[in-house]
């Protein structure tokens, strides 16, 4: 009998004296024997999550109204008929470990043993790549299907107040599981008694904060306020004269919010005001000290500069590194415009960072769960439960070739441009799952569940500001195929990111569970199938417009190097090109095409848990799993025939250029070079250049041994098997 809901639930013993109760719920239960001849047999276990434990029970002899009564609370953490290795973490650890930030999955990594971090985010399991593992809520996977594993834990997963209890499967894991590593979480659920929680945690540095002894007096740390608060509550549905569900029916209801703002500083290198000007002598002062030359004086010369030496690029130097202000190129100006002004006086930009200004950083992650309960009768019982997270996040963006520094200040409003045109961005994520479960138990030794769910998720990176207005219009520079954004402009010492690196994934994965337990003498029979449909909507990595100044067009030709046009050391600038508006090179790219994709998967399993003695048990397992090649809109797949040195498209060239994948022009500009295409059946290759995986057979054998019988609590375990798992749509398509 469950001691918070009362829900009783009766089985019987099969002739070999096996017995099982299926579909029960994490809590503490009363577990009561009886038999005839016998005393009644009493005692309370703890049941953790996805746990099968086992109460062997000593009978004794007396009248059935007579007890036997065993009043500690067992808590059993391991199992010991059964090979795979698992580590739990149960309601009171979550409740009183330190869990800085409130992101479970990192008091997962901490409390089980090869857990550990991973560089695509989230976690892994024993050195494996972050998506051999799955997460599991009530029955809905956690899975950020764009990096893998869960990327995003912060944005998948229930707050820790709606969570009873996780179970890590780290090892040896049976045919009902497809990953390698499986993580099951279950949320609470009410109880007959109506209870609540309200908490919450606040860090302000504006309250007070210590300083480091070299801290000036007036040494003020930069804006950090974290704050998380939120609450839960449970118990029976209750609708007054109409329906009460004691036993029966059970609400539990949470909310979370977690926010972080923090307005730290961060140092830029900007152009000062009179490099804004044309005067670059400050290069002079640098150690390899530059000299900037006219490109506007070039012609040949016997004597170049005077130096002795011909050179049919001689140039005139700028004296002094001084453009003429008139000189000035348009793009140049407006670059100009919208950079902030250095406010550290007296600093070379060409030696150090001249700019201090502040690097703001905003989260703020709302989480609400809902779990609805119902206990039909003895035998049918059923749940639903929601979660939605929404992730919403501003950053500075980080510079692409990740010169120091790191991050580009948000540019300014001027010359028709809006503010923040470059510089930040904004990374919306939001997570959405729900489960309807159902249990039925046919017969004390033959039972199924039965879980439908579905996960909604969409991450993406994108830009502040408004990136999808025509600003290369209002820059000038090329833009043959109409891509929005700011482009991205490079060279010197302020590289701009602009806003032309949208990228992101939408995705929708349906999961059918199907799980059945049948005991026959001593096998436990578990068999069941999942079919899963994914669906993704995809924006591509955008390809940017890309603008780069070097030094040659204020450099001078080294004539030792000949028909290689070097430049001679120690001249010329990338910021002097950029005021005379002098590109080293341009380049244009279509607009990235939105790519809508289907995937399937087809899977089935048995396994045989054989109790071959009281100490030893054998799982012995079987999985098989179909894999349809994925389904891809408007055929927008290619590959490279290395046979035929062609590139395959999956159709024809007028087929992309007809729905906007490409455009002739750029078609006829490859054939020019020697670049041919094929069809898929040219190269003998399947028609979306994906194969099907459709007979994949992964065995599962696995072993529990208790040496001394149970007296020492020690079990002995193997197990091997074969994992088929899902590579990041990232990896695989992009």
């Amino acid at each position: 009998m469950n001691q918070a809901t009362n829900v009783s639930t009766t089985t019987k013993s099969n002739g070999v004296g096996f017995y099982q109760v299926p579909g029960l719920f994490t809590a503490s239960y009363v577990v009561t024997v009886t038999a005839p001849g016998m005393k009644t047999y009493k005692q309370n276990i703890q049941l953790l999550v996805a746990q099968n434990a086992i109460i062997n029970p000593s009978m004794a002899a007396g009248a059935v109204t007579q007890q036997v009564e065993v009043s500690a609370n067992a808590v059993q953490l391991t199992t010991s008929d059964n090979g795979t290795i698992t580590s739990t973490l149960e309601n009171q650890r979550i409740n009183q470990l330190p869990l800085n930030g409130r992101v479970l999955v990192n008091l997962i990594s901490m409390t089980t043993p090869g857990y550990e971090g991973s560089s695509a985010g989230g976690t892994r399991m024993n050195g494996l790549s972050g998506e051999a593992m799955e997460y599991v809520a009530d029955g809905v996977p956690m899975v950020n299907r764009q990096f893998g594993g869960t990327n995003t834990s912060n944005t998948l997963e229930p707050d820790p107040d709606a969570v009873q209890e996780v179970q890590a499967f780290t090892s040896g894991e049976g045919a009902q599981y497809a990953t390698p590593g499986t993580v099951v979480i279950t949320t609470k659920s009410g109880t007959n008694q109506v209870h609540g929680a309200l908490f919450e945690t606040a860090r302000n540095n504006a309250i007070g904060i210590a300083k480091n002894r070299n801290n000036p007096p007036n040494f003020s740390a930069p804006e950090y306020i974290r704050n998380e608060w939120g609450m839960s509550a449970g118990g029976p549905i209750v609708l007054p004269k109409i329906y009460h569900g004691k036993d029966k029916s059970f609400w539990f209801l949470s909310y979370e919010r977690y926010s972080l703002a923090s307005g730290g500083s961060t140092s830029f290198r900007v152009l000062d005001q009179a490099m804004r000007g044309g005067d670059f002598s400050e290069l002079l002062a640098t150690a390899t000290k530059p000299q900037l030359y006219d490109p506007a004086t070039t012609a040949p010369s016997a004597n170049c500069n005077g130096t002795g030496q011909a050179n049919q690029f001689c140039r005139a130097p700028f004296p002094n590194d001084v453009i003429p202000t008139g000189r000035q190129s348009p793009l140049s100006k407006i670059l100009n415009d919208i950079e902030p002004l250095p406010n550290l006086p007296d600093v070379n930009p060409f030696e150090a960072t001249n700019l201090n200004g502040p690097n703001p950083s905003f989260t703020v992650i709302p989480t609400w769960t809902f779990r609805l309960d119902q206990v039909f009768n003895e035998n049918n019982r059923a749940y639903l439960r929601y979660t939605s997270n929404v992730n919403v996040h501003t950053v500075l963006r980080n510079n692409d070739n990740w010169v120091s520094p790191a991050t580009e200040p948000d540019s300014l409003a001027a010359d028709g441009l809006p503010a923040a045109a470059s510089g930040g961005e904004y990374d919306p994520t939001a997570n959405f799952g729900a489960a309807l479960g159902y249990t039925h138990v046919f017969s004390p030794s033959f039972f199924a569940e039965t879980i439908l769910s579905q996960q909604w998720e969409s991450q993406h990176n994108f830009a502040q500001g408004t990136p999808l207005a025509d600003m290369e219009k209002v820059l000038g520079t090329p833009n043959n195929f109409g891509e929005p954004g700011f482009p991205h402009i490079t060279g010197g010492i302020r590289p701009l990111n602009g806003t032309q690196f949208l990228y992101g994934l939408s995705q929708i994965l349906t999961t059918l569970d199907e799980n059945l337990t049948k005991t026959v003498g001593r096998h436990q029979m578990q068999f069941g199938g999942r079919y899963r449909h994914e669906r993704f909507g995809y924006l591509f990595d955008e390809a940017y417009d890309n603008v780069t100044f070097s030094s040659q067009a204020t450099g001078l030709e080294n004539p030792t190097t000949g028909t290689n046009y070097g430049q001679t050391p120690n001249t010329g600038d990338g910021d002097a090109d950029q005021f005379l508006g002098a590109g080293n090179s341009y380049s244009v790219n279509t607009p990235t095409p939105y790519g809508h994709m289907h995937d399937m998967e087809f899977d089935a399993y048995f396994q045989d848990n054989y109790h071959m003695t009281r100490n030893l048990t054998w799982n012995l397992g079987l999985r098989y799993e179909a894999h349809p090649a994925m389904w891809v809109k408007n055929d927008l797949m290619i590959s490279f025939d290395y046979n035929h040195d062609a590139e395959v498209m999956s159709d024809t060239p007028a087929h992309h250029i007809a729905v906007g994948d490409t455009t002739q022009a750029i078609i006829t500009n490859m054939q020019d070079i020697g670049v041919k295409f094929e069809t898929p059946q040219q190269a003998g290759w399947p028609s979306g250049l994906i194969e099907n995986y459709n007979l994949n057979f992964l065995p599962r054998v696995a072993l529990a041994y208790q040496p001394f019988g149970g007296k020492y609590g020690t079990v002995i375990r193997g197990g091997y098997g074969r994992y088929i798992f899902p590579i990041p749509v990232r990896s695989a398509y992009v």
